[in-house]
């Protein structure tokens, strides 16, 4: 019995590992450390079992333990060698994991400086741009005050306009009035102006009319005006005739040459003469000769030299 339970722990331990075994009754144990094996250990461990053991039912019960202990210890040799290849795995990944975290925190730190110099940058704009506001606010409060004054202004003028605009209803209200008595107007003047056309076709009738009648005086014009510069044709031709028959002689021009001397010498002397040397010796006795000898002319100035100057002085 001793035997027998030797070659069944020598079959449980030594054939899962992948050592060697003697065949028996025509079984050969492969060596390699795989599933093959420890199907054939099984199956030896069985054989023998069931040659040795009079009692089979618990011996068997004892190989399937044996079975799962080796099954369970195979599983966890497994499960170490697929946690350390994991693990080593895992490693890599978080080696390469740090080494992008750590560019990532290069960049961030180029990115973070690079948004510094920009937040300074936005700053002085920022800054500026208050100033700006700043003076903008100023101009505005200045802007709302004319723009207060424009209101007042704009008030004022409103109101006007509102007067105006009462003024303006008043005289809309009198212009419809009117309007109404311009279309009575309007239809009068159309119907007048129905009778104006009437009387016009009338008009143009006797317009035919008359412009034959012109044309006819028209050609008795022309004939009048052939007349008439043959006429005159003919009476130029008779005052030359008659001024080549008058020429004035020497003694009619030497006698009008004397009385234009007389008469020009007897109007200066009225002038120098006083009131005192005239015949009636009166006020006006100047006056009166000065007028006749401008009126008379020659009859003057012989009556001039007859009643004046010839006379003695009173």
């Amino acid at each position: 019995m001793k035997t027998i339970w030797v070659w069944i722990l020598f079959a449980g331990v030594v054939c899962p590992m992948g050592y060697g075994y003697p065949a028996s009754d025509s079984l050969i144990l492969d060596e390699r450390n795989d599933g093959s094996g420890f199907q054939q250990c099984k199956l030896l461990n069985e054989l023998l079992i069931a040659q040795a053991d009079p009692q089979p039912e618990r011996e068997r019960q004892r190989v399937e333990i044996n079975e799962q202990q080796m099954r369970a210890r195979q599983e966890n040799r497994e499960r170490q060698e697929r946690a350390r290849d994991g693990a080593q795995e895992g490693i890599d990944k978080n080696r390469a994991e740090l080494e992008r975290q750590k560019r990532e925190l290069a960049e961030r730190e180029q990115h973070l400086k690079q948004m510094e110099n920009e937040i300074s940058a936005r700053e002085r704009h920022l800054e500026e741009r208050e100033r700006q506001l700043n003076e903008r606010e100023q101009d505005i409060d200045r802007r709302n005050e004319e723009w207060k004054q424009r209101e007042a202004q704009w008030n004022e003028r409103n109101n006007q306009f509102r007067q105006t605009e009462e003024t303006f209803n008043r005289r809309d209200r009198e212009l419809n009035k009117r309007q109404q008595k311009m279309e009575q107007w309007n239809n009068d003047l159309q119907r007048r102006q129905e009778e104006i056309d009437r009387r016009q076709q009338e008009f143009e009738q006797q317009n035919n009319k008359i412009r034959h009648r012109e044309d006819e005086l028209n050609r008795w014009n022309e004939e009048l005006n052939n007349r008439q510069r043959e006429f005159e044709r003919q009476e130029n031709e008779m005052r030359e005739k008659k001024e080549r028959e008058r020429e004035p002689e020497p003694l009619v021009i030497g006698l009008l040459v004397l009385l234009v001397v007389l008469w020009i010498w007897a109007l200066q002397n009225c002038l120098k003469r006083e009131n005192n040397n005239f015949p009636t010796g009166g006020p006006y006795d100047k006056i009166v000769w000065t007028i006749i000898l401008l009126f008379t002319l020659f009859i003057g100035a012989i009556l001039y030299v007859f009643l004046v100057h010839g006379r003695p002085r009173p």
